[in-house]
C-alpha cells in the first residue's frame, strides 16, 4: 500500500546543501514517446522517414492514396466558383424593384389597379427570397469544400514532435485500419527519472538544478531541473520518483541510458518550453512542460506572498507572442505556465457580416454611408482590398447570437447581409501567471499591451481554476 506524505518539508528533514545529498541511481528516457496513426483509414502511398531519421514538427512523414479525395475537392472547389445562379437571382430582384418602382409611381396617378400593385410587390419578395437561397447554396457548396479540404489533408501525415523515429510499422501498400505507422521518441529535451530514498522526502523542490553522469561510453556531467516530485512513496521500497528534464539540443546524448544524479542548492525559474522552444544546455534552462503535468499553475517553491495575483492572459494562436509575453513576465518575477487548446477545424472561430459584391469602390461608400445612416450602426465599413474588395462590412462577432442579431438590424433597415463564419483552425494558447513580490499587474499592462495590442486579463484567486476563468 502507498504512503502519501505531504509535499511540504518540516525543518528537520530540509535540504542542507548539496554536500549532504548523495548521489542517486537514475534512468534517462525519451521527453515522450507518439506512436503515430492517422485519422482515416486507407493504403499507404510513400513513407518519406526511415528508422533513426530525425523530423521535425510538421513534417511530412507518410501519405496516404488519396486519389478519390483530391476528386471530391475539385468537384467541391468547381461547384463553390458556380455564381451563374446567384447573378440571375440578383438581377431578377434589380429588374424586380425597378418595375415596382415605375408600378407605384402610375398607382399614385390613379393609372393602375390594387392588384397589380400587390402582384409588382409579392413578385419582388419572391425574388428576394430565391436570391437568398441562391446565397444559401453558395455558402453551403463553401462548406463543402472547407470539409473535403479537410478531409484530404488527413491524407498527408506530419510529424506532432520534433524528435527521432524509432519505430517503422507499415510500409507502401499496406492499410492503416487498426495500425499505427510510426513511433516517434522526443528526445530533446531528455527525462530523467530518479529514485530517491525517502529520508530525503521533502529535501527537494521543483526548479532544482541537478547534475546527471551518464553511465559509459557518454562521460561528462549535463545539467537538468526538478519539474515534478512524486508525492506518493513506495511502501515496499521506501523510495519515491523525481522527474528531471534535461536539455539534449545537440542530441549528444541518447535515451534508454543509466545515470547517476547529484541535486544542488541551485534553483532555476520554472518557465513553459513548449515543443518549439527547446531549452537551451544553459546553467539555468527553462523547465518545459511535462506531458503528464495537468495543473494550470505551476508549483510554488515556497509559500506565496500574501499580495499574490493569479490571472490568465489569452487567447493566443501565435506561438512567438506566447514566448515574447513569458520573457516579459519572467523579467518581473512572474511564474508562467502555457495551457494549449486543441483547435476545432469544424468550430468557427468568428462571424464575419458582410453585403454581396458592389460594381467598385464607389459603390461600396455609397452603401456603406447609406448603411449607417439608416441602421444607426457605426462599425460598417468598405472592405478595399483582398477576396473580399468592394463588399462592405457589417461587423465581426466571436458569437453567432451577437452576428444574428445584427443581421436581423439590417434586414429590418432594408438591406441584405450575409453572415460568414470564418474557421482557423489553428491551437489556442493560454497564459496562466503568478505574480509576486508585491508587483502591480497594472503597471507592466502596458509593456505586455504592446507585445499582444487586445491582450485580455482575468483575474482569479490563486489556487482557483485557471481553466474556468480563461473561457
Amino acid at each position: 500500500m502507498a504512503l502519501v506524505l505531504a509535499a511540504a518539508a518540516s525543518p528537520l528533514c530540509g535540504f542542507a546543501g548539496s554536500a549532504e545529498m548523495p548521489e542517486f541511481d537514475c534512468v534517462v528516457d525519451p521527453n515522450m514517446t507518439v506512436e503515430l496513426s492517422s485519422a482515416v483509414d486507407g493504403v499507404v502511398e510513400s513513407m518519406q522517414v526511415q528508422k533513426g531519421d530525425h523530423v521535425k514538427k510538421g513534417q511530412v512523414v507518410a501519405r496516404l492514396d488519396a486519389g478519390p479525395q483530391v476528386a471530391a475537392v475539385e468537384y467541391a472547389r468547381t461547384r463553390a466558383a458556380m455564381n451563374a445562379d446567384l447573378h440571375l437571382q440578383e438581377e431578377s430582384l434589380a429588374y424586380g424593384r425597378r418595375s415596382q418602382k415605375r408600378i407605384t409611381a402610375l398607382h399614385v396617378k390613379h393609372a393602375i389597379s390594387d392588384d397589380e400593385v400587390d402582384k409588382a410587390e409579392t413578385e419582388t419578395r419572391l425574388t428576394r427570397i430565391k436570391l437568398e437561397q441562391a446565397r444559401e447554396k453558395r455558402r453551403l457548396a463553401r462548406l463543402d469544400l472547407r470539409r473535403a479540404t479537410a478531409t484530404l489533408a488527413q491524407y498527408t501525415i506530419h510529424s506532432p514532435i520534433d524528435g527521432v523515429v524509432t519505430e517503422r510499422y507499415l510500409n507502401p501498400g499496406e492499410s492503416t485500419k487498426d495500425h499505427p505507422l510510426l513511433k516517434l521518441a522526443q528526445t530533446d529535451p531528455l527525462r530523467v527519472e530518479i529514485i530517491v530514498p525517502v529520508v530525503h522526502f521533502g529535501a527537494l523542490k521543483p526548479g532544482q538544478q541537478v547534475d546527471i553522469t551518464p553511465e559509459a561510453p557518454m562521460n561528462g556531467r549535463h545539467r537538468g531541473t526538478v519539474t515534478i516530485i512524486d508525492p506518493v512513496v513506495d511502501a515496499a521500497s521506501g523510495t519515491f520518483r523525481v522527474r528531471v528534464i534535461l536539455p539534449n539540443a545537440d542530441h549528444k546524448l541518447t535515451s534508454g541510458l543509466k545515470c547517476k544524479a547529484r541535486f544542488l542548492d541551485e534553483y532555476a525559474p520554472l518557465a513553459p518550453a513548449s515543443q518549439e522552444q527547446k531549452a537551451s544546455p544553459a546553467t539555468t534552462p527553462p523547465t518545459p512542460e511535462p506531458p503528464e503535468e495537468k495543473a494550470d499553475v505551476p508549483p510554488v517553491v515556497g509559500a506565496p506572498p500574501k499580495a499574490a495575483q493569479c490571472m490568465t492572459l489569452g487567447p493566443f494562436t501565435s506561438s512567438r507572442t506566447a514566448r515574447r509575453l513569458t520573457a516579459a513576465l519572467t523579467a518581473h518575477q512572474a511564474q508562467v505556465r502555457q495551457r494549449h487548446e486543441k483547435a476545432d477545424p469544424h468550430k468557427a472561430s468568428r462571424y464575419l457580416l458582410l453585403t454581396d459584391r458592389m460594381e467598385n469602390a464607389a459603390a461600396a461608400r455609397r452603401l456603406a454611408q447609406e448603411i449607417r445612416a439608416k441602421s444607426g450602426i457605426r462599425d460598417v465599413a468598405p472592405i478595399t482590398r483582398g477576396s473580399m474588395k468592394n463588399r462592405v462590412s457589417l461587423g465581426v462577432h466571436t458569437r453567432r447570437s451577437f452576428a444574428q442579431e445584427r443581421l436581423e438590424k439590417i434586414r429590418k433597415a432594408g438591406f441584405d447581409a450575409v453572415l460568414m463564419p470564418q474557421y482557423n483552425g489553428r491551437p489556442r494558447i493560454w497564459l496562466n501567471i503568478q505574480l509576486s513580490g508585491g508587483k502591480d499587474l497594472d503597471a507592466i499592462k502596458p509593456e505586455l499591451k504592446a507585445i499582444a495590442p487586445g491582450l485580455h486579463f482575468r483575474k482569479h484567486a490563486c489556487g482557483a481554476p485557471a481553466l474556468a476563468a480563461s473561457r
